[in-house]
């Protein structure tokens, strides 16, 4: 199949589907590379595709306002409250579809997030948590620690870190 071709067939396929498909999925159902495929959709969200990418998959920005109510909360919260706060928004059946954070220099910054269920907040918690440790071992923050307890942090990635368990570990 041509690639123009495929990629009108990809397009076709996002916008038939209600669900998130996946790169792979797509992969598969075109017979070419997970890459060859997010290539077709960047070039097809260049050319003006409105294709949202959700951590389950492509979507098409639905155009729809009958689909819903979209309403914007304001917080200010605690950074470990945010679990609890996305949670209970997910369980009474809401979804988190961006957030728009006021910064002291930049202003308002904004991005996706495309949260619909437990699962997607789990995965979007565990993004984060390594994001947090590679940049503390980037900036040094982390470099003491990883001398005397590497195998420790690894464990951080994948479980809650607790005091009292590090103490022991001393």
């Amino acid at each position: 199949m041509e690639s123009d071709k495929r990629r009108n067939a990809v397009k076709d396929a996002i916008e038939q589907t209600t669900k998130p498909i996946s790169a792979s999925a797509l992969a598969k159902q075109f017979s070419v590379s997970r890459q060859i495929i997010v290539g077709d959709v960047a070039l097809l969200r260049a050319q003006g595709c409105a294709i949202i990418a959700t951590p389950r998959g492509y979507v098409m920005e639905s155009k729809e306002s009958g689909e819903g109510v979209t309403k914007t909360i304001v917080v200010t919260h605690r950074p470990e409250d945010l679990q609890d706060e996305i949670y209970t928004i997910i369980d009474l059946g809401g979804a988190m579809i961006d957030v728009i954070v006021e910064h002291p220099l930049y202003g308002q910054l904004s991005g996706k997030l495309h949260i619909f269920s437990r699962y997607d907040a789990d995965r979007f918690f565990e993004k984060l948590k390594k994001k947090a440790i590679n940049d503390c071992i980037q900036q040094g923050i982390l470099a003491d620690y990883l001398k005397h307890k590497g195998s420790e942090v690894t464990n951080m990635l994948i479980a809650e870190y607790s005091y009292e368990e590090d103490i022991q570990v001393k």
